[in-house]
């Protein structure tokens, strides 16, 4: 678009050809110019609404706060359910006892514990 504008204003001043003035290539480059100032304005304007678009987008989702306490809800409800889950592998203290014991007296007869 530039360069069509460029080039119909060199025809309207002279600066091609042997320096006779073109009424019509002046005329042409009214047009031109009206039709990519219409162009520049319909970008604008549709720039404009984007805009207006994301900004309602961003409000919808929500503010930092929010989305730090339902990070935080989640994490709290999946440590509970891991919790939970271990929980149920051992069924009683007593059991959960022995086992730690059982790993304690392992460990304590393992060659790299130095006894």
């Amino acid at each position: 678009m530039l360069k069509n504008l460029l080039k119909h204003l060199k025809d309207s001043t002279g600066l091609r050809g042997k320096g006779s003035r073109s009424d019509t290539g002046s005329e042409s480059t009214k047009i031109n110019f009206k039709a990519m100032s219409g162009d520049y304005a319909g970008h604008i304007e549709s720039t404009q609404k984007e805009i207006r678009e994301l900004r309602e987008d961003m409000d919808a989702r929500g503010t930092k706060e929010e989305l730090a306490k339902t990070v935080e809800t989640k994490f709290v409800q999946k440590m509970g359910e891991m919790i939970s889950q271990l929980a149920d592998k051992f069924a009683g203290k007593d059991l959960f006892t022995k086992k730690v014991f059982s790993l304690e007296k392992n460990v304590s007869h393992s060659p790299y514990s130095g006894n």
